[in-house]
């Protein structure tokens, strides 16, 4: 038999080096402790083991999906992995128990092999914390190591691709956020309404970079990027002005005022104008246009009350590729549908608890490639044709969602309530 010249470690792969005769090596690129077999160890002069059989276990290093560091949100495991794993060890020793435990209570290096195959399926099973390390860092043999940003892969059956985020103040984390937006590039934009901060991250959620925004604790109500990357920001403050920045840099382009319009949301239309939902003295809901020098271009007065006798508390907006207007009104519990010139086509949604009703809590709407149409409600997304009828279901692991966006790989990206960030693949979802 080949004599084993080498340790790799269970976990990620990755080589161990063996100093002297110590009996554990914790791996530098993931943290997992392994147990060193005893063969693998520096004998003293004076110590010959004696012959034994060896007994040969491989197990699998498990598949990871998405590599971690620890920051304290847990990573699903696989379900019944670390049964099958333990039920593997204890045939074996079932099977070797009975001709070997003389040898095994007085070989060490018997023993030792043995205890390595436990500790290794232990390991395996439940984890530990992982190291983070920086972005870019090659083990050797050429596997990249985690990124440093907060990610976690779902089950497919939830339908999303990864998870990233939470709460705290560092780089990448948020503080009650609640506003997100996506630029041409697919870098994301997100407000926190505790700080007033504005950080970007890119498409994977590695964070690029942030500002913060002047005056005393602003409080952002709206959030909107254009397909070049500058970024609008609807401040509550005495003017109502809209702030024009340059993403990249975190740079004031300049404001938008609304003079005595009081700006409730916006959106950016394929064009580059800006759609936006605005009260005139808190008294109206009128949905205006504005071109790109910041002048209204067109006004559609009373747009929802017209409809309905009354005002939506906190309107929300989407457009889709045609230039469509889709407005949100949790007062209402519906979604009412304008077309490019601002005239009103239909509307569709009531409160109730079937399939296609909303429940409580609509905070956010989207619009996919296809012109699908994506409601936040407290029992998930609900998802619509663009002539408003029910398609399916997307539950979230935190409902509901407080802000969702597409980029322009029609992947959704949803800013759920517990200040992470899910992404999803809109086309599969919407079946």
């Amino acid at each position: 038999m080949s004599e084993v010249e080498s340790l790799v470690c269970p976990t990620c792969g990755a080589p161990l080096e063996i100093k002297g005769n110590e009996s554990q090596i914790k791996c530098e690129f993931c943290g997992n402790v392994v147990v060193v077999p005893e063969h693998l160890r520096a004998q003293p002069a004076f110590q010959t083991p004696m012959e034994a059989p060896v007994i040969m276990v491989q197990i699998p290093a498990p598949v990871v999906e998405s590599a971690l560091p620890y920051t304290g949100i847990p990573e699903r495991r696989r379900s019944g992995g670390c049964f099958w794993r333990l039920f593997a060890v204890l045939i074996i020793l079932i099977v070797v128990g009975a001709s070997t435990l003389p040898i095994f209570l007085t070989n060490m290096v018997l023993r030792n092999q043995i205890m390595n195959v436990i500790n290794s399926a232990i390991s395996q099973s439940f984890g530990q914390p992982t190291a983070t390390r920086r972005p870019g860092v090659v083990a050797p043999g050429g596997t990249r190591t985690p990124t440093p940003f907060q990610r976690q892969a779902v089950g497919a059956g939830d339908g999303a691709a990864l998870i990233f985020g939470g709460d705290g103040t560092g780089s990448g984390l948020f503080k009650d956020p609640r506003h997100l937006a996506i630029d041409g590039d697919g870098n994301i934009y997100v407000s926190d309404f505790d700080t007033g901060r504005i950080q970007r991250l890119d498409a994977e959620g590695r964070y690029l970079n942030g500002w913060m925004l002047d005056g005393k604790k602003p409080i952002v109500t709206a959030l909107a990027a254009d397909r070049t990357g500058t970024v609008y920001v609807v401040v509550n403050t005495a003017s109502a002005n809209i702030l024009k920045y340059e993403g990249a840099t975190g740079k004031l382009l300049g404001k938008i005022s609304g003079d005595k319009d009081s700006f409730q949301d916006l959106a950016v239309l394929p064009d580059g104008r800006l759609q936006a939902f605005v009260s005139h003295n808190y008294t109206s809901d009128d949905l205006i246009r504005i071109s790109p020098d910041g002048k209204i271009s067109s006004r559609v007065a009373q747009a929802i009350s017209t409809q309905t006798d009354s005002s939506p508390l906190t309107p929300r907006l989407a457009v889709d590729g045609l230039g469509n207007v889709f407005v949100l009104s949790n007062f209402d519990y519906a979604v009412f549908r304008f077309t490019a010139s601002g005239k009103y086509v239909n509307r569709f949604g009531q409160r109730g608890n079937a399939p296609d009703q909303f429940q409580a809590f609509q905070d956010a709407i989207a619009v996919d490639a296809k012109g699908n149409i994506y409601v936040s409600d407290f029992k998930g997304i609900m998802v619509f044709d663009s002539s408003g009828r029910y398609l399916d279901l997307i539950k979230l692991p935190a409902n509901p969602a407080y802000s969702m966006a597409f980029n322009g790989k029609n992947e959704l990206y949803v800013l759920m309530r517990d200040a992470r960030i899910i992404k999803l693949n809109a086309l599969d979802s919407a079946q």
